[in-house]
């Protein structure tokens, strides 16, 4: 049975995150604000029901579609429902997720990691002392930026969003490696467009008093706030550290941890993304049916 989808609209957005927080699911993966910025570009679609929501996903394949948030019975009456259909995927899946498979659906379904999915989490507090050996690399890297350029923050407002916008595009119009075919070029610009609506807050960075960077986001569970977009007009160094350290600066202190999402293999996303020290990664799956 192939299910009825609908278009992403800013109008789902209350459901699905009600239903997301109601399932314990922490994933920037399955926030709305991920799947409103990403629909075009990994072509997806919404399923919601009451107690439910699945998102497709044809990036990944026909019938491909997003580990269901909501109650545990939505969750079966959605997975129960594809069974018999041999190109059925599940994508994003955490351990947890793995272990709801096993107990309710036995020799179903081979489960395999993917790792290129997976998010990274970082101690916000740890970030800005920056103390330690953990850290001493990002001190370096910083403290190197300080030597080279005259640097301030300000917060990513109305006023200065086409400056903003001016990063990223400059940023999109020089060669960057996809992220396995993937492009956020049109994500980031869309993000910052519509950053009121939703309800990004970020940084902008200025380097001898030209705006050089963006780092944006928004508020992903009571404790962690998710990074959508960070982006540096020039490879300026140290630039993209003092960029996040500005902006896990600026977060209101109930923020103890920031999710800067996942590396999608890209070699020197994921050294970087290792080098600033996560205290955990969301380490997540995907589902086949035997």
């Amino acid at each position: 049975m192939r299910e009825k989808t609908s278009l992403i609209t800013a109008d789902c957005r209350e459901k699905m995150e009600h239903l997301r927080n109601m399932s314990g699911n922490v994933l920037s993966s399955h926030a709305f604000v991920s799947v409103y910025l990403w629909r075009k570009e990994m072509g997806l679609f919404l399923m919601m029901q009451e107690d439910f929501y699945s998102v497709k996903c044809l990036w990944k394949g026909e019938n491909a579609w997003f580990f269901p948030c909501g109650t545990d019975s939505g969750k079966e009456r959605f997975i129960s429902r594809h069974l018999a259909e041999p190109d059925f995927k599940l994508c994003y899946l955490t351990d947890r997720d793995v272990v709801f498979l096993g107990e309710h659906y036995p020799e179903k379904f081979r489960c395999l990691r993917d790792d290129a999915s997976d998010e990274y989490i970082y101690d916000r507090e740890a970030h800005i002392a920056l103390s330690g050996g953990d850290y001493a690399n990002v001190r370096t890297q910083l403290h190197r930026a300080q030597r080279s350029y005259a640097l301030r923050a300000e917060p990513l407002s109305a006023e200065n969003r086409d400056a903003a916008l001016d990063v990223i595009l400059d940023w999109a119009s020089k060669p960057h490696p996809l992220a396995r075919g993937l492009s956020d070029d049109e994500v980031d610009e869309e993000a910052i467009q519509k950053a009121e609506l939703l309800k990004l807050s970020g940084v902008l960075v200025y380097a001898d008093g030209v705006a050089q960077a963006v780092c944006a986001g928004f508020p992903l569970t009571e404790d962690t706030f998710d990074v959508c977009v960070a982006k540096c007009r020039q490879n300026l160094p140290g630039l993209s550290y003092y960029a996040k350290h500005a902006l896990f600066r600026s977060l209101e202190p109930r923020f103890r941890y920031v999710n800067l999402e996942e590396d999608l293999g890209i070699p020197g996303l994921r050294q970087m993304k290792q080098i600033l020290s996560p205290v955990r990664m969301n380490e997540l799956w995907e589902a086949v049916l035997l």
